[in-house]
């Protein structure tokens, strides 16, 4: 085997990789803070764009519920935080779930969430 042929065996992988998916203008994030996690709803686009939301937050093995709605009108460069939630117990299990609406596009869901080990 030539060493072209070599190189091209070693670049193939890489040439079909697909371009990672962008995020989605808005979209929620989660991240550990002492024993809870704290989710934020998080909106940037590179367009304008108007869009209706709602997060619905359990926590608590199904005990705790919370739900959050809103419209957020986004301008080009300017990311906002829409909604900020601290679970103070995540050890107990918590999902989130964000569905957003744009006034001009398709809804879309995201899920985010955990799995308590003591179940």
């Amino acid at each position: 085997m030539g060493i072209i042929s070599a190189i091209m065996l070693l670049a193939a992988p890489v040439m079909n990789q697909t371009a990672p998916a962008e995020a989605p203008p808005i979209r929620l994030v989660s991240e550990e803070v002492g024993g809870g996690v704290r989710l934020k709803v998080i909106g940037a686009s590179d367009e304008i764009m108007a869009a209706s939301y709602a997060l619905e937050v359990t926590g608590g093995r199904g005990a705790n519920r919370s739900v959050q709605r809103g419209t957020a009108r986004l301008r080009p460069g300017a990311p906002v935080t829409l909604v900020t939630l601290t679970l103070g117990n995540a050890n107990a299990g918590w999902s989130a779930l964000l569905k957003v609406s744009p006034e001009d596009g398709t809804p879309y869901e995201q899920i985010k969430g955990s799995i308590s080990e003591s179940d």
